[in-house]
Parts: structure tokens; C-alpha cells; sequence
């Protein structure tokens, strides 16, 4: 239960963030930028403008109730982990696109409004000429925060690495170790990206481009320590096989640390954002150049623009690839999902077995076996046989905690390390005794597990 309510907790975040990024007037106007079209300030409140506005701000509105309901429809699948990562992602990447594409259908009508008008001046040069300035070339490689800060997260993930080598291999503290590296990584591609020409001014343009560097190299290289942090905490959360934190309290301070961080992330986000569009306010008046309209409603890759380019609408950064590209990328993280999906469907699926045979030297031996793990003991060494009427608390060490099973290495209440196989439907337990080992395991009717137990005492 706890788990689901971290996922509706996390999905709801995720629709706030949606929601205000693509809804808010005040990141609509980004820059030189209105409803992602390259529109005057002084022309933004003409009647046109205003309709198409309205027009969108009812499909923001529409996709949102439909954002907020189908939240809550991930509790249909409440027993099975697996479709909830998937839905989790794929409900995301949907309500993205229908944001974006109502954005750019109103963007359509903007675009062909602005090219009928007297004001505008044409986009043969738009997006197509690539204007230099030299002054802000001879700067560009100072505009950065340095890679040396670096350092340390990049020294926590290859702690987390060799720790993986030596103990146990964690899911989730290797996730956030991949995420470090990737952020590490975008951080370069930021710093290395070619600079833009705003306007005639160069101090303007070096102002802008010194911001947008500075701003994002830096959010970027706080996100790739949030989350290495995060993945060697994870890693040390055992020495030696000694648990340096205990039960329920190691797992409420992991996801405490977990919804700081991603608090920290998200305004480092908007700081980000805050502080370049602060500097491009102070030259609100000057004449930015055309900015490629065409390319952004077509989703063509510009050749003269930036690898990595600030979003039109909403906070963080685009890549000028083209459509293709994006959609690479959205399809290779749903294959990483989607196989994550099938490799849990197994614990989804399991079914807690015991099995009592014989060995070749004939002594009786007993299997409790789910989802394809399996501990074994001989019954001549147990010492004590339980039956529990309710199940005790428990914290996971290494395995599988999901909303109907958790299978692997737990911390039990009242009998320490065990080797687990419950199935959280039922409250009823097994626990037997070894000398040097415990065992906790049930099946997933009250009747099983009493069987189970008659025929171990």
C-alpha cells in the first residue's frame, strides 16, 4: 500500500509539473517567444492572439481532467508492479504529447496569422542564415561552470559500481547511479553546444548565452550529484552485512531523501529558468532575430541552431534532432520499461512452493521456491517450527517488495535477517528455524500455509 501511494504521489507531481509548464501564461511568454511562436510583446494582445489563446487554454484545461483521472486508474492494477511501471510511463509520454500537440495546432494558427501581417518581415533568412558573432565565439569556452565539479558524483558512482562487484547488486541505488552518469553527460553536451546570435548586440548576446551556459551547465552538474548521492547511500545501506540503519526507519529516511532530492531538482530547475530569463527581460527591447518558426512547428532538425536548445514552452532543454530523433528516444526508453515490466511480471506471477524430497543420501530436505528463487534445508536441522497469525514487519535487504509479494533477503521483526517468501494477501506465516538460518514464507490462502505448516512439524 505504501508503495501505491508513493507511485499516485509521484504521478500527481508529475501532472503538476505537466500542468504548469504547459498551462501557466507567465512560461507560455518565454522570451521572444509566445505560445512557442516568435511574436512581438506589443502584438500579443491583439484580438487574433487572444483567441487562440483561449482556444488552447480550453484544451489545457480538458487534458488536465483527463491527466488527473486516469492518475488514479493505476489502482486497477494494483497487484501487479510490472503494468504499473508501464502505464506509469506510457500514461507521461501521452499526456505530453497531447500538450504539445494542441500547443502546436494553436501554434499553426499563430504562425499563419503573423506571416499575413504588416509588421513581420519575412523568414527567408529566418533559421536558414547562420549569423556570426565573434565576440561571442572568443568567449564561448568561458561561460561554463567547470567540469571539476564533476568529480565527486562521478567518485560516488564508481564507489556504487564497486560495490555492486563486491556485495549486493541493487536495482534502484544502479538506476540513480545510471542517472548521474547521464547527467554528467548532458552537462557536456550543454557546454559543448555552439553558441546563438540573439540580436546585433554582442554584449546582449554574450550576456544570454554566458546565462544559458552558466545556468543549465550548473542544474545539470547538481542533478548528477543529487543522484549519486543518492545511489551510494542506497549501496552502504549495508557493511559488512551489518545494516547501518534499521527497518522502517532505513526505508522512511531513503524515501524522505529520495522526495528532497527531487524537490531540490525540481528548483534547481527553476532557478535555472528564473535566472536566464531574467537576463533576456533586461534586453526585452531589443530586436531578437527571426527564430526559425518552421523548423519547431515541423519538428525538422535547424542546421544552424544549437545541439541542445532552451524548450519554447515550458523549463529545461530540446534537442534539435528532428521528430525522428525524438522519437528514437522515446522508443528506446519504452523497450528499457517494457523489459523492465517483463523481468518483474515474474514476481507478479509467483507462487510460493514447498517442496519436501529426499537427497541422494536419503536425508529429508525442504524447498520453498517463487518466482524462481529458491532457499533449501534439511529437516533433520530444524530447531523450531512457527505458525504466525499475522505477519510481522519487515524491511527488504536484497529482492523483491512489491504490493502482493516480497521475496529475498529481509529484515524480519523479532527474528533478523531472513530468507523471505510471503504473499502479503495473506496474514498468516511460516517461520522455521535453522541454526544458522531462519525462514519466513506462507501461501497465498490461509489454508496453504497451515498445510505448510503441518507438514514441516
Amino acid at each position: 500500500m505504501v508503495g501505491m501511494v508513493i507511485e499516485i504521489i509521484t504521478m500527481l507531481f508529475m501532472l503538476v509539473t505537466l500542468v504548469c509548464t504547459m498551462g501557466i501564461g507567465s512560461i507560455l511568454e518565454n522570451g521572444a517567444y509566445y505560445m512557442g511562436i516568435t511574436i512581438p510583446k506589443e502584438r500579443r494582445e491583439e484580438e487574433p492572439v487572444k483567441n487562440i489563446k483561449a482556444e488552447y487554454m480550453r484544451s489545457w484545461k480538458r487534458i488536465s481532467i483527463i491527466g488527473l483521472v486516469t492518475c488514479f486508474m493505476i489502482l486497477i492494477f494494483y497487484d501487479y508492479v510490472s503494468i504499473q511501471i508501464v502505464y506509469i510511463l506510457t500514461w507521461f509520454f501521452v499526456l505530453m504529447y497531447a500538450y504539445q500537440n494542441s500547443l502546436k495546432r494553436c501554434g499553426w494558427k499563430l504562425y499563419n496569422w503573423k506571416i499575413t501581417q504588416d509588421w513581420y518581415k519575412g523568414s527567408e533568412n529566418g533559421g536558414r542564415l547562420c549569423r556570426i558573432d565573434t565576440a561571442l565565439t572568443s568567449s564561448r569556452k568561458k561561460m561554463s561552470v567547470s567540469p571539476y565539479w564533476g568529480v565527486l558524483p562521478m567518485a560516488m558512482v564508481i564507489v556504487c559500481v564497486f560495490r555492486y562487484c563486491a556485495e549486493h547488486f541493487s536495482v534502484v541505488s544502479c538506476s540513480f547511479a545510471a542517472c548521474a552518469v547521464m547527467f554528467f553527460v548532458v552537462y557536456f553536451v550543454i557546454t559543448r553546444s555552439r553558441t546563438k546570435v540573439y540580436c546585433d548586440d554582442s554584449e546582449i548576446n554574450i550576456a544570454i548565452n554566458r546565462s544559458v551556459k552558466y545556468e543549465w551547465s550548473r542544474c545539470m552538474m547538481l542533478h548528477s550529484f543529487m543522484a549519486a548521492f543518492i545511489a551510494l547511500v542506497l549501496s552502504l545501506r549495508y557493511t559488512s552485512g551489518t545494516q547501518l540503519y534499521g527497518g522502517k526507519v532505513f526505508v522512511f529516511l531513503g524515501y524522505a531523501m529520495i522526495m528532497l532530492c527531487s524537490l531540490g531538482s525540481l528548483a534547481a530547475l527553476v532557478a535555472a529558468y528564473a535566472n536566464v530569463q531574467k537576463v533576456k527581460n533586461q534586453a526585452g527591447k531589443v530586436q531578437y532575430y527571426d527564430d526559425d518558426d518552421i523548423y519547431y512547428l515541423t519538428g525538422k532538425k535547424n542546421p544552424n541552431a544549437p545541439r541542445m536548445q532552451e524548450k519554447r514552452v515550458g523549463i529545461g532543454f530540446s534537442l534539435n534532432a528532428g521528430s525522428r530523433v525524438d522519437l528514437i528516444v522515446v522508443g528506446i526508453t519504452m523497450l528499457f520499461v517494457i523489459g523492465l515490466a517483463f523481468f518483474l511480471a515474474k514476481y507478479d506471477l509467483a507462487d510460493v512452493s514447498l517442496d519436501i524430497t529426499s537427497d541422494d543420501s536419503g536425508r529429508k530436505i525442504a524447498y520453498v521456491e517463487a518466482a524462481g528463487e529458491r532457499s533449501g534445508f534439511y529437516l533433520d536441522e530444524i530447531t523450531d517450527v512457527e505458525l504466525l497469525d499475522t505477519l510481522p514487519d519487515m524491511s527488504k535487504n536484497v529482492g523483491y517488495d512489491g504490493t502482493v509479494y516480497n521475496i529475498g533477503s529481509f529484515d524480519v521483526s523479532g527474528y533478523g535477517k531472513c530468507d523471505t517468501y510471503i504473499c502479503l494477501k495473506t496474514h498468516m506465516a511460516v517461520v522455521v528455524k535453522t541454526a544458522d538460518r531462519v525462514y519466513v514464507f506462507n501461501d497465498e490462502t490461509a489454508d496453504g500455509t497451515r498445510h505448510m505448516y503441518e507438514s514441516l512439524r
